[in-house]
């Protein structure tokens, strides 16, 4: 069904505005340009859609040179999102590159949607796979450490491994370790952990009351997750703050 009113139109002079409106569809105010007769419009490109909420917004254009110069555009910001994209090897990004000779109309900016999405589904799944490779590294990996005291070994990488495989990692290691404590830096994340083995210390407690302004974060009776602002000033510092702190007890 289709309805037809007359609203009062936001304007100086008053004037009535002429809304139509189909059944189960929204409706909008549509703010022009308006045209005398659709005879003038030589044709009518969709440039933009998508849905909110509240509504779902179509975006359309008469201008060809605009219509033109948009997809050019989105084309082009495109190709530069896949140039700058890393993880990608030569063949992908030829696989995914688009050309600027191609069709105008929607479909093309349809295209591009799909493709950055196939880009960036193919960079998550690289990573997944960089990230496998790194934690079973990190995990075969066998470390010397070095000792900074009689019941303190301090050990050290490069890895981009989060805290929780560290913790873990750490953990195994001090199994087979006489040391009460067993402290890794790992450079990559600005990130320190301590392990503590001795029970009758609470390691989060020890620090929290003698806390340093350099090292934030904190822990539990048994391990400490930090992190440090630069490694040339406060991992030293740190090491010789962890021995003053630990290094007899």
């Amino acid at each position: 069904m289709v309805e037809e009113k007359f609203e009062k139109a936001l304007t100086k002079d008053d004037s009535l505005l002429r809304h139509v409106s189909f059944e189960n569809i929204t409706s909008a105010l549509c703010s022009g340009t308006h045209v005398n007769n659709l005879n003038e419009i030589s044709g009518l490109e969709i440039y933009e859609q998508y849905k909110s909420k509240k509504e779902f917004v179509i975006r359309a254009t008469t201008n060809m040179v605009f219509y033109k110069k948009h997809i050019d555009e989105k084309i082009t910001d495109y190709n530069n999102f896949l140039e700058e994209t890393t993880l990608l090897t030569k063949e992908d990004k030829k696989m995914f590159n688009l050309e600027k000779n191609v069709n105008y109309s929607y479909a093309t900016l349809k295209k591009i949607e799909e493709n950055k999405k196939s880009v960036e589904q193919k960079v998550k799944e690289i990573k997944l796979i960089l990230k496998k490779e790194n934690e079973d590294k990190f995990f075969n990996k066998e470390y010397s450490g070095i000792s900074l005291s009689k019941n303190i070994i301090f050990y050290e990488d490069d890895l981009d491994i989060d805290n929780k495989n560290v913790s873990k990692k750490l953990i195994m290691m001090s199994e087979n370790d006489s040391n009460l404590y067993q402290i890794f830096v790992n450079t990559k994340t600005n990130s320190i952990i301590v392990n503590n083995k001795n029970k009758e210390i609470n390691i989060g407690k020890v620090f929290k009351e003698r806390k340093v302004d350099y090292i934030t974060g904190g822990g539990s009776p048994f391990q400490l997750q930090l992190k440090y602002y630069d490694y040339q000033t406060d991992v030293p510092k740190f090491k010789k703050f962890i021995v003053e702190l630990l290094g007899d007890k």
